[in-house]
């Protein structure tokens, strides 16, 4: 009867403030503003995080010694009557040849900041507080909607770029000489001649085998994903929509949270499952309520914390199961709105206590 008598005067509040409502509406069901929500996709991008370059390094040259047979002293005549008269002199010879002498100089990089749109600008309309002169005793009768904009999400990246690239300096090196004593005849003898023969020697020298070269080595860029959502079709399109009336109301969500936890247990995902994702499937694009609480162990703000990381954590799973993010409403009640009298002063069971680390869900006007 209640449920009937609350329909018959929905129904009249909607047809005297002019609102698009049903003409011939379920009297056993009560009406709720549907917006179509807006639809998004979720791309990646990759971004370069280092780009792609060459480190060169120098080969040395390679050398091999050889024995080269070189005249020390040459032939002569030796006169029996006046000797002759030597003198000596250096003879210099290249014993290493001349090579090129190459250095690399490192590529320089430098950095420079991207920004990246992770997540567009959007608008919804969301429940506002009390309505002024409104003294229906029914709370949920007085709220208002009103028209909230959120804006865009930006992030930011550093990367890094090729400010100079690497290069070679050749510069030439210098030949290595050496030298050697020979004997010069001064002065030949004036009466008989006595031939001598030559005298020679082996010394050592180095020849140029292979000069000095280039070698390049390329370094691949170092290259990071990024997700992105994308606005793929603007909602806005409102309607009504009929749902059990019980659903208007805060229902539990049967999922036991572990002490000072707000992870999802296998458990708690397939209890999900079964009980919001039917009514959210079943109702496309009503909006959604996800109230958690905690016990009343504990500091007031840091279960405040801790109820809305566990409602964010219900709407995260919800999101990836296909749910849209701008029909979830994710509140945190912390430790206010305890089922029982187990406050900081009582001592309760842990039975009692876990009443109390409770989610519940309603569907939002």
């Amino acid at each position: 009867m209640k449920k009937i008598l609350f329909s018959f005067l929905l129904l009249c509040w909607f047809a005297s403030t002019g609102q698009n409502f049903p003409e011939n509406p379920d009297p056993n069901k009560c009406y709720i503003k549907v917006t179509t929500p807006d639809r998004y996709e979720y791309k990646n991008i990759e971004i370069v995080k280092e780009p792609e370059h060459k480190i060169l390094s120098v080969v040395p040259p390679k050398y091999e010694t050889i024995v080269k047979k070189v005249l020390v002293k040459p032939s002569y005549k030796k006169l029996v009557v006046v000797p002759e008269v030597w003198g000596t002199e250096l003879a210099s010879f290249v014993n290493q040849d001349m090579a090129s002498v190459m250095r690399v100089t490192p590529p320089v990089f430098d950095t420079k900041t991207d920004t990246v749109v992770v997540s567009p600008a959007y608008s919804r309309w969301e429940v506002g507080g009390r309505k002024p002169n409104c003294f229906d005793p029914d709370p949920d009768a007085c709220k208002f909607w009103r028209y909230k904009e959120y804006p865009a999400k930006i992030e930011t990246h550093e990367v890094k770029y090729v400010a100079k690239e690497s290069r070679i300096v050749t510069s030439v090196g210098n030949k290595s000489t050496t030298s050697y004593e020979k004997y010069v005849l001064l002065e030949p003898a004036r009466v008989e001649e006595v031939v001598v023969p030559a005298e020679y020697e082996n010394i050592e020298k180095k020849i140029l085998v292979s000069d000095s070269y280039v070698e390049e080595k390329f370094v691949p860029a170092v290259k990071e994903t990024i997700t992105r959502k994308v606005l793929v079709e603007k909602g806005g399109k409102v309607s009504w929509k009929g749902v059990d009336c019980s659903l208007l109301q805060y229902q539990p969500l049967p999922i036991i949270w572990e002490y000072n936890s707000a992870e999802l247990t296998g458990i708690a995902k397939t209890t999900i499952d079964a009980t919001l994702m039917p009514i959210l499937i079943y109702n496309p694009g009503v909006k959604l309520e996800i109230a958690s609480h905690t016990d009343s162990r504990g500091n007031g703000s840091v279960n405040k914390t801790l109820s809305e990381q566990r409602a964010k954590a219900v709407a995260k799973y919800l999101v990836s199961k296909g749910i849209q993010e701008e029909l979830l409403v994710p509140v945190g009640y912390g430790e206010t709105r305890l089922i029982n009298d187990c406050t900081d002063e009582v001592s309760c069971s842990e039975a009692q206590h876990e009443k109390n680390r409770r989610t519940e869900f309603r569907l939002l006007e």
